[in-house]
């Protein structure tokens, strides 16, 4: 794994630390499985156009939410496995 892909690994895994930890009232405590277009351009330090030509190429896929596009952990983890592959 590449320095910059480290670095992305970890910020992803802080936030989906941080936000299972968060109380919320309604939450039964499970592992976070998606990213908002926000939460994903701050963990890869993308902007959200280039996250949206990511997703016109065919190189990242969103599922729909009920208000938002998201993208799961396992998307992003092969977004990524694909990248670092030579």
């Amino acid at each position: 794994m590449g320095v910059v892909e480290s670095l992305i690994d970890d910020s992803l895994h802080l936030m989906n630390n941080s936000a299972s930890t968060q109380s919320d009232p309604g939450s039964n405590n499970a592992p976070r499985l998606t990213y908002t277009k926000a939460e994903l351009t701050k963990a890869l330090g993308l902007s959200s156009i280039t996250i949206y030509r990511l997703e016109q190429r065919g190189l990242l896929h969103p599922v729909q939410g009920i208000r938002h596009k998201l993208f799961t952990i396992a998307e992003v983890d092969s977004f990524l496995a694909r990248r670092e592959k030579p």
